[in-house]
């Protein structure tokens, strides 16, 4: 199964700082509440797989939620 319904609309950015790295994940909006998961595990798994990857490398990462 999907995560969420449009799966074509999602858009994933990446910029990078000194020693950061930010992810903008951006959806649509009807699709936000799925990728936050209840209580927010879904955003939170997210959120420690891109530090984990991050953190191999010496890097601090952030990932963010946005509405198309």
């Amino acid at each position: 199964t999907q995560l969420v319904d449009t799966p074509d609309n999602i858009e994933i950015l990446m910029s990078n700082g000194f020693q950061h790295i930010t992810y903008e994940i951006k959806v649509e909006q009807k699709d936000i509440g799925k990728v936050l998961g209840r209580e927010g595990r879904n955003i939170k798994a997210i959120r420690t797989i891109a530090q984990s990857i991050a953190a191999k490398n010496r890097f601090y990462a952030s990932v963010e939620v946005l509405d198309v």
